[in-house]
């Protein structure tokens, strides 16, 4: 649904709201989750505007039995273009959401994530080219009370033509991770399109395949 209504015209300036309401017993993706309740989608219509802020509300949003409460807000900016660079986005997501799991574990994240578009974007009609640099940081609540700290130290770099090798996007860049008083490091690799990444905790050095 939509308010205004669909087929009412929008004049720039009017906030829209639009609800996904997946109803209270359950659907059925083509996936194969399950999926219920509702996102709520509001914006300000303001198509001639150099920013925009998109905001998603979860209300009792349910993912697989994992109950979802909380907000996303993304707000889109373009970069000032220069001689040797067009005008790019930069979208940064701020988020407050909390999960709480059948068992009434709760987990709750709070954050930023900023991503910039550095390849590709001349091309739209073509995504494999496409790579992004993400940056940011968010902190983790636990149900025992205990808090880690993820930062990205080193910019993450995500590269769309991986898909054709059935590899993960994120290809290189490093992840600062704090967790009651230790420190660990993730670091993504060379940006080679692979499923691999190094862990680091304590001196000690461990190769982990992501996705498993």
């Amino acid at each position: 649904t939509r308010v205004p209504g669909f087929g009412t015209p929008i004049t720039p300036g009017t906030q829209v709201t639009k609800t996904i309401d997946f109803g209270t017993t359950g659907c059925l993706l083509a996936s194969g989750n399950v999926v219920k309740g509702r996102i709520i989608i509001t914006f300000v219509y303001n198509p001639g505007a150099t920013t925009h802020t998109i905001n998603y509300a979860f209300d009792n949003f349910y993912h697989n039995s994992i109950k979802f409460v909380g907000n996303k807000t993304f707000t889109r900016t373009m970069t000032t273009a220069t001689t040797t660079m067009p005008s790019l986005p930069i979208v940064t997501m701020n988020m407050d959401m909390t999960a709480t799991f059948p068992n009434g574990n709760s987990y709750q994240r709070v954050g930023q994530r900023i991503r910039e578009i550095v390849e590709g974007y001349t091309t739209p009609g073509i995504l494999a080219d496409n790579v992004y640099k993400v940056t940011g940081s968010w902190t983790t609540s636990f149900p025992n009370t205990t808090l880690q700290t993820s930062t990205i130290t080193s910019p993450l770099y995500v590269k769309m033509s991986c898909m054709a090798a059935n590899k993960p996007l994120i290809v290189s860049g490093v992840i600062s991770i704090v967790r009651n008083g230790n420190t660990g490091t993730l670091d993504y690799g060379d940006g080679t399109c692979d499923n691999t990444a190094l862990f680091t905790f304590n001196g000690n050095t461990y190769t982990i395949i992501i996705g498993n």
